[in-house]
C-alpha cells in the first residue's frame, strides 16, 4: 500500500495556482503615471495637455499589455536604436581590429 502513495516534500506549485498573486511593479507604475498624466493633461486644455493625454494613452496601453508583449517591444526598440561603442580598453579595441586573424591557440598536447 505504501507504493501507491505519493510522498511530497513541499507543497506542489500547481496546488497554489488560485492563490498566486502577480505583482508587476512596472505595470502598476505605468498605470499610475498614465492616470496622473491623463488628469493633468485634461486640466491644461492646451497642446502640451494634448501631448500628455496621448502619452498617458500609450502608458495605459503599456500597462494593460502582458509582460511578453512588453519584452517583445523592448527587443524591437533595442534593435532599432544605435549602439554606442564606448570601448576605451586597448586590448578590446585591438581584438576588434584583428578579428579575422585572431583565432584562439590550440590547447592540444
Amino acid at each position: 500500500m505504501l507504493n501507491l502513495t505519493q510522498h511530497r516534500d513541499e507543497p506542489n506549485v500547481w496546488d497554489n495556482i488560485s492563490q498566486r498573486c502577480e505583482r508587476d511593479t512596472e505595470r502598476w507604475l505605468a498605470a499610475a503615471t498614465a492616470g496622473v498624466c491623463l488628469v493633468y493633461g485634461l486640466r491644461q486644455r492646451s497642446v502640451s495637455g494634448l501631448l500628455l493625454v496621448v502619452g498617458s494613452a500609450f502608458l495605459g496601453w503599456w500597462a494593460a499589455g502582458g509582460s511578453d508583449e512588453r519584452n517583445l517591444w523592448r527587443g524591437r526598440l533595442r534593435a532599432a536604436l544605435p549602439v554606442r561603442s564606448s570601448s576605451t580598453d586597448p586590448v578590446a579595441e585591438a581584438s576588434k581590429q584583428s578579428f579575422p586573424a585572431s583565432d584562439a591557440p590550440a590547447w592540444t598536447g
